[in-house]
């Protein structure tokens, strides 16, 4: 789940950035330096993926990295995005939201198509949806959690059958 995205300032210093890479590059492979068979120049997407699931923000918020232009010479010189500045928390679409909570209730074997479930999914994805992305996941688990501990009586039925249990309830 993706939790950051490009601000209006973040998406021109990637572009930027790429256009920078792509004449490094070219100056590079014109002059026979090196090749680039094996080496992609990023995309917007790329770094995004980069920071969202690779490695992220250091303690300070901000991302930090240098990319190859080709096979043995990286970029000239790293590029480095600021949460606040660059970058913000991304707000998860309700599409997105019920994603998640249907992908974690899935893992745990619930039946999706069982009334009950989908009272659940409902139930969780109000309780979620004005939180901030880092805080959705826990409280979709910590929702399942508490149906599950105390017996499905705030969620679903006490003779719920939309579920099968890895122990007794």
């Amino acid at each position: 789940m993706a939790k950051y995205e490009l601000t209006e300032l973040g998406k021109t210093m990637v572009r930027r950035y790429i256009v920078e890479c792509t004449a490094k590059r070219k100056e590079i492979l014109d002059a026979g330096k090196d090749t680039g068979e094996e080496t992609k120049l990023p995309t917007e997407e790329d770094i995004l993926d980069d920071i969202n699931y690779m490695f992220g923000l250091d303690d300070e918020g901000e991302y930090y990295n240098s990319w190859a232009v080709t096979d043995n010479y990286d970029s000239d010189y790293p590029l480095v995005l600021k949460f606040g500045e660059h970058l913000r928390e991304k707000v998860m679409s309700s599409d997105e939201l019920t994603d998640v909570i249907v992908g974690y209730l899935s893992t745990y074997h619930y039946d999706l198509e069982c009334e009950n479930t989908k009272r659940l999914i409902k139930e969780i994805h109000f309780r979620c949806d004005s939180l901030e992305t880092e805080n959705i996941l826990f409280n979709v688990e910590a929702c399942v959690n508490y149906a599950r501990d105390f017996g499905l009586k705030t969620f679903l039925e006490e003779d719920d059958d939309c579920k099968i249990w890895d122990y007794a309830p």
